[in-house]
């Protein structure tokens, strides 16, 4: 026989064996439980992940990557330049380094939403098989447990029948004396230029310590609610408080309600919001 035919057939014969090894190796991945002493095992995996898919069989997760977006050159750029280098480049980081892991997701038929302000996919349900297969994948760096996020309500409230004179009723917070936010404004700061934003269960725009701060107000009873609002969960276009807090919290920023009722630390500053 052909030397070189027989050199091709043992070179066929080893690539097969080779091929063999690494499909038992991925096959092996899919273990009930994950393998620390996998010499490939280098992804951080939150212990509380593994306790809730003992016990339920299934949890969602968070994976985060290790690439992370090199936004440098964006400090010798202009304003508007700025912001289109740093948005584009954010989505490339994340598209490039995710694109393996939503494949593998897909092709399993996961559920996930990815993201790209923070390099993140989450995984809306899996079974340990799935959180095993993900551990190939060189370019994860930890997989976190969901936290589930709650509000702390207050311990108690004011005796609304309780007598209050105007006096008292107009006169600063108590939080804004503590801050001594009264001197800083008869200084002549009270935010003016500046926008502020908070994360929470959302703003009732239309109140009347906030409506004339919000930046989507146009005036005249019109609003503007693009980039001014954001619900990523929810879809809502307005924006929405079901539950009070969100819109307390902004009160306290920048709550106005143009005559003497100051209740906002900076209340000549503008608002938006997003509904965490």
């Amino acid at each position: 026989m052909n030397k070189n035919l027989i050199k091709q057939r043992g070179a066929v014969g080893l690539l097969l064996i080779a091929c063999f090894l690494v499909i038992s190796w991925a096959g092996s991945a899919y273990a009930n439980t994950i393998d620390e002493a996998n010499p490939n095992y280098d992804i951080q995996i939150d212990p509380h992940l593994l306790t809730e898919m003992n016990e339920n069989g299934r949890a969602g997760y968070l994976i985060y990557f290790k690439e992370k977006a090199d936004l440098s050159p964006a400090y010798e750029m202009d304003w508007e330049a700025r912001g289109h280098f740093v948005v584009d480049t954010l989505r490339e980081t994340a598209a490039l380094s995710q694109r393996n892991v939503h494949a593998y997701l897909d092709h399993e038929g996961i559920a996930y939403r990815h993201f790209w302000i923070d390099n993140i996919v989450a995984v809306e349900s899996s079974d340990i098989n799935v959180l095993n297969g993900l551990l190939i994948f060189s370019e994860i760096d930890t997989i976190q447990a969901k936290v589930d996020m709650f509000l702390i309500e207050p311990e108690g409230r004011l005796n609304e029948a309780a007598p209050m004179d105007i006096a008292t009723l107009l006169a600063p917070e108590p939080n804004l004396v503590q801050v001594n936010a009264p001197d800083v404004w008869a200084l002549g700061i009270r935010g003016e230029g500046t926008i502020i934003a908070n994360i929470d269960s959302g703003v009732r725009y239309t109140h009347q310590a906030l409506v004339n701060q919000y930046r989507g107000n146009l005036g005249g009873g019109s609003f503007d609610h693009n980039f001014n609002w954001l619900d990523p969960d929810g879809g809502t276009v307005i924006p929405t408080d079901t539950n009070g807090h969100g819109t307390h919290v902004m009160g306290t920023m920048v709550g106005y309600d143009g005559s003497a009722n100051e209740i906002g630390v900076a209340p000549d500053s503008e608002w938006i919001a997003c509904r965490g």
